[in-house]
Formats: structure tokens, sequence, C-alpha cells
């Protein structure tokens, strides 16, 4: 399609869509092989920049582009590059690869795990019962109570086990109990905890990191203090804004009125209770491009990661992808307005 001139032709057509790129953690060691969609390496993002640079991709600011659907005053094919979570490793690789470009960005922060300083935790157990060499585990070793030996090469058995594990260190007092957790976990599966410790690989960025980002120009905005944001309570979802707002406060100079839903997960109940709470816009995980009629509260994003190829980048960087979904929006439409005769005994 590119080489018979599809990509530029796409472009054009898609030229008043607002691109928005998600981007999550970064790979410090090998979390990309564990995660691809969640971590990307360092090259691959630093060719993303370079792809937008070179193809004349204006990147502009959320708040610019949010403001700019409103009143029509962008520049075409335009895109936003956002982060979600505040993994600590965003600050070591990406933030310098975007100050190198002088591309804006907004990071989605997620704040309870900022304030304890430990990892992440039912992520970092998933990732050492990925990285485990021994073919069998006693989970008794753990001192939870468990019982039963399981095959870590087992698929059924290791999620079992990874369940088990975050469902038992979920109910445990506080976040420090749970990084202790994770260390006798590393034990029990052969695995060195304390360089993941040193690289913090499945840290989030803490407050002063955080400030000297907003300094540097990153806008930070909100993401739920606990990464959850229930459509059905709103008692919780004035708390998760809330609590997140409080930690962020300090360390940003500007408002917090923008949000990411947790795991792109959102309902439409959840709108309502969202304005009353101040947010101007919200972003999904929903794969598409936004126009002046887009709902600012869901808001679409391409998910970039380690698993995504570069052509597959450009396609949706150009529109392709977009005219494919809208292609298959139609299709279906036109197909569910066809007469179908109903189901009958076969004329004699």
């Amino acid at each position: 399609l590119r080489a018979l001139g599809c990509f530029r032709l796409a472009r054009r057509l898609t030229r008043d869509g607002l691109r928005i790129l998600a981007y999550h953690g970064f790979s410090l060691r090998d979390e990309h092989l564990f995660r691809g969609a969640l971590f990307m390496r360092e090259y691959t993002f630093h060719a993303r920049l370079a792809l937008l640079a070179r193809q004349g991709y204006p990147v502009v600011s959320l708040d610019r582009a949010i403001e700019g659907l409103k009143t029509g005053d962008l520049p075409l094919n335009p895109v936003v590059i956002t982060v979600d979570d505040g993994w600590h490793s965003f600050g070591a690789v990406a933030a310098p690869a975007l100050q190198a470009h002088r591309f804006p960005a907004t990071v989605y922060v997620t704040t309870y795990y900022a304030e304890k300083r430990t990892s992440v935790f039912n992520v970092v157990v998933q990732y050492l019962f990925w990285r485990t060499s021994l073919e069998v585990v006693d989970l008794a070793d753990l001192g939870l109570g468990l019982r039963g030996r399981i095959r870590s090469s087992a698929t059924a058995e290791r999620q079992r086990a990874i369940a088990t594990v975050i469902e038992r260190g979920d109910a445990l007092e506080d976040a420090a109990a749970r990084e202790d957790l994770a260390r006798r976990l590393a034990g029990v599966l052969g695995i060195e905890y304390a360089a993941i410790e040193r690289l913090r690989m499945f840290r989030l960025l803490d407050m002063p990191e955080l400030q000297d980002l907003t300094a540097q120009g990153i806008d930070i905005q909100l993401h739920t203090h606990r990464h959850r944001l229930p459509p059905d309570d709103r008692e919780q979802v004035a708390r998760e804004i809330g609590d997140n707002r409080r930690a962020l406060s300090p360390v940003a100079k500007h408002a917090l009125d923008d949000l990411c839903y947790p795991s792109g997960e959102y309902d439409r109940r959840l709108f309502p209770w969202l304005r009353e709470a101040g947010i101007r816009s919200a972003t999904t995980c929903d794969s598409g491009f936004n126009y002046p009629a887009t709902e600012p509260l869901a808001f679409s994003r391409f998910l970039d990661g380690e698993n995504i190829s570069m052509i597959e980048f450009e396609a949706e960087l150009a529109g392709v992808l977009e005219l494919a979904r809208r292609w298959r929006k139609l299709a279906a439409g036109a197909l569910r307005r066809l007469p179908i005769p109903p189901l009958g005994r076969p004329a004699a």
C-alpha cells in the first residue's frame, strides 16, 4: 500500500483527524520481551520519534489539541504523545528523547505506588513468574499457607499461581509488605531481586522526579490514585480523582483536569461524575482519530508498543488503518440493514 501511494492518499483524506499516541513503560533490561505491549525498547521509541520528525507530523500538546478541536485551529495531521502510569523508565528513557526532538508530551500518573516508592506489585509478580527458569516451584516456601508444587511451564498452573499470589499480596496491610512478598517470591523462583530494585524496573516516578519533569515542560495529568475507576460507585470515583489530584498538585504547576482511564476501560455512566469533578478530557485505549464532534471524555488513541511493527505504526499515522476502521464500520452497518428473510419451512 505504501509503495502504491496509498499512505500519502490516506494522510490527505484524514488530515483533519487528531492522532493521539499512547505509550506506557520503557525497557531497562528485558521488560519488552516480558510484555511488549507495555514496555518498549529505547531504540524503538527513538525510531518512532524520528519518523514523526522526518515525515513532518506536527506534534502538539494535549492542551493545544483540545482547544484546537473546539476552534478548528490545528495544523494538518496533528499528533499528541501521551504516556500512561508514570513509570520510572519514562524519565530514564523517553523524556530525554522527547526533549531532543522538542516534542511535548502528557504523562498520566497513577500516584499510589509513586508515593509509596515500591514496585507495582501485580506487574512484578507476573514478571517474576515469566523470568524464572525453574521447572517446578513450591509455593509453600512463600510462607503464605499455600500448598502444592506447580510447573512453571504449564500456562494454566502458572496463571493460577500468579492470581493467587497477587490476591494474597493485595490483602496485605501496605505496599512495603507487598514488596517484601515480591522479594520472597523472587527467592523462591531463583531470581535476583536486587537488580530489579536497583534498576527500578517496575517502580513509578517519585514526586521529586515528577516535579523535575514538570519543570522541563512535561505535562503531568491524572490517572487515578489506585488505578481503578468503578462505573457503579460515584463516591469512589470522586475519591480516586481527589486523591490523585492531592498527590500531584504539589508537583504540577498547572491545572489537573485531563484524565486517562485505568487500563483504558471506561463507561459512559462515568461522564456526569467526571464533569462534576472538573475533568475536561479523558483518553481511552480505543483505536481511532479524533474530530471536533468527538466526545472529549472518550478520546481515542493508538496504543503503541514493542509489539507494533514500524510499518503498522506508519500506517496508523498516515490514516490507512483509520480508513480501514471506517470501512469496517460502514460495512457492518450496511449488513445490519440488509433484509434477511425469516427461517421457515421451504415451500412445497
